[in-house]
């Protein structure tokens, strides 16, 4: 039952707050006195479209409200609960124009679409006018018609309720289907790849680390000439440059006394010639450890072109083919889950069909009966009402 309506700036309504009270409500006047404004604003309500126009002139956004108070089993309570809307017997709708063209719409303070908004308004509201009867030819008002003659709404809401039931099902089912279960070639080829990545791959460290040791094989000689180059211009003997600038602090040494500046000289040449003295000894130990090796870097080399080989195979860096096994892994372990998750779904598919055809079927055979009935009391009817001869049939298919 309609309990109340509220319109803001809709058409030329500025502000209209009325309650309804149970029983039969007329509401008469002179044509263009504003009695198609207020069904035209439960019409908003119940979904249907609207453009700015019919926003009252000089305002920015129309708003519209109603509420409803619902019987226990009614088909627009069972719509609420089965999507989780429901606020107890209460159902409060709400819906904003706005000038620039959006419209939003709420049911019970929820945020819907304004399809949401049709499919309740149907359950809620019923608009007759006067070619009323050309509803007559719709499938689904006729089926509208029939059920509610029947009060079939609870094996109607069991057969919606066993349908989307079956179709999350099957939508889940196709989108698991759409992730390519791989066939036997498939996992027999990424095994393999998964098989010889594991017995040949590097770390992306150890990688750098091999890198790293290969060049410094590769340009072991250069390394030795530039160590003795250096080693011989750092020496600390009489010509090298540790020995030379220890000589240069020890000449400025008895004049610090004398003069800021050549005391400061002074220890920054110690400092020098103690650095000099340690890169010498660094570049000594260096050289200890400096092995050319030809069997050490043809190993190295080795290494390396089986890493690029590697990565050349799979189209990635050699840093990447860690990555390239865990996405390897990762797909045959998914290929596994999700073989079993189908399988699973197939068998709740099957159920949930099943049981969906059941209750299609105890509503068909509730409809063909009603169907029956109606028709002949709609044709008896048709008599008394001066067509004699005529005949109303409601026809049922499979």
């Amino acid at each position: 039952m309609l309990s109340f309506l509220q319109i803001r700036n809709y058409t030329i309504v500025e502000s209209l707050d009325l309650d309804f009270a149970s029983g039969f409500t007329c509401i008469t006047g002179e044509t263009g006195a504003g009695k198609s404004i207020l069904v035209g604003a439960l019409g908003l309500l119940c979904g249907n479209r609207a453009d700015s126009s019919a926003i009252r002139s000089g305002a920015s956004r129309a708003e519209l409200g109603a509420g409803f108070e619902l019987a226990a089993g009614s088909a627009a309570l069972a719509w609420l609960q089965d999507r989780e809307l429901d606020d107890g017997s209460t159902c409060l709708l709400r819906r904003t124009l706005n000038d620039n063209g959006r419209s939003r719409g709420w049911i019970n303070g929820t945020a819907v679409t304004l399809q949401q908004l049709a499919e309740l308004g149907e359950h809620l509201v019923e608009i007759h006018g006067q070619n009323e009867h050309l509803l007559l030819v719709r499938r689904d008002e006729a089926f509208r018609l029939l059920d509610a003659s029947g009060g079939y709404a609870k094996p109607l809401n069991a057969v919606e309720r066993a349908y989307r039931a079956w179709s999350a099902l099957e939508e889940e089912r196709q989108s698991l289907l759409d992730e390519s279960p791989l066939d036997p070639g498939e996992r027999d080829l990424f095994e393999y790849q998964v098989r010889e990545l594991q017995d040949g791959l590097l770390s992306a460290e150890e990688f750098r680390a091999i890198e790293q040791a290969h060049r410094k094989q590769s340009r072991g000689a250069d390394i030795i000439a530039a160590l003795e180059t250096a080693a011989a211009a750092l020496r600390s003997d009489a010509g090298g440059a540790a020995g030379e600038v220890f000589r240069a602090a020890e000449s400025l040494q008895p004049f610090g006394e004398l003069d800021e500046e050549i005391a400061a000289a002074a220890a920054l040449l110690r400092e020098a010639a103690i650095n000099c003295d340690e890169a010498h000894r660094s570049i000594l130990d260096a050289q200890s450890r400096i092995d050319l090796d030809p069997e050490a870097l043809a190993r190295l080399e080795q290494q390396l072109a089986s890493q690029h080989d590697l990565a050349r195979k799979h189209r990635v860096e050699p840093e990447q083919l860690e990555e390239v096994l865990e996405r390897l892994e990762r797909r045959i372990e998914n290929a596994g889950s999700l073989e079993q998750r189908l399988a699973e779904l197939e068998e709740q598919r099957e159920a949930a069909l099943q049981a969906y055809r059941k209750a299609a079927h105890t509503l068909h055979a509730r409809r063909t009966k009603r169907a029956a009935t109606l028709s002949a009391a709609v044709t008896e009817l048709m008599q008394q009402l001066g067509m004699e001869g005529g005949r109303f049939e409601i026809a049922l298919s499979h």
